[in-house]
């Protein structure tokens, strides 16, 4: 049987599989990867954003606060901050979608379920609309940009909904 002689429930079934194994094997990655190592990487990418044309160019930008050993952008938000841009933290609703809210420097963040720092409920939302780039957090990236996160579909569902 090759390949091709899947039918698309098998091949979904593949792909749902081949991810899970991809996830364990990124997660047992970080949970290895020394915090030293992990805050190299994390100036080594807010270097690169800062540096981007649609960085430069951006009014607001949203991003998120770091999970355990992803890529943390707070180095950026803070640029962005100083430049004078409008930034915007997602927050983790109990529907299961992000919503998105503004979010200055000092400002209280609270501690969800999964352990992640958000914003308030009643912190003040930023409107899609005024959304110029959005910083996203990724278990891994392939070569071509292709983006797996934890599994739970959060920037899944809101990227689609956004303008630009």
């Amino acid at each position: 049987m090759g390949p091709t002689d899947f039918g698309p429930s098998e091949t979904n079934a593949l792909r749902a599989a081949a991810k899970r194994a991809l996830r364990e094997r990124m997660r047992s990655l970080r949970r290895v990867m020394p915090d030293t190592a992990c805050a190299v990487r994390s100036r080594a990418i807010c270097e690169r954003l800062v540096q981007l044309p649609e960085f430069a160019q951006a009014s607001c930008i949203v991003g998120y606060t770091s999970y355990k050993k992803e890529a943390d952008p707070k180095t950026a938000l803070v640029a962005a901050e100083q430049a004078g841009k409008t930034l915007g933290l997602v927050r983790i609703e109990p529907t299961g979608g992000l919503s998105i809210h503004r979010y200055c420097s000092g400002d209280p963040l609270i501690e969800n379920e999964f352990g992640i720092s958000e914003p308030a409920a009643d912190a003040p939302h930023v409107a899609f609309d005024d959304i110029s780039l959005i910083i996203v957090p990724a278990l891994a990236v392939d070569e071509r940009g292709q983006r797996i996160g934890y599994g739970r579909g959060f920037y899944d569902r809101l990227l689609p909904g956004l303008p630009r």
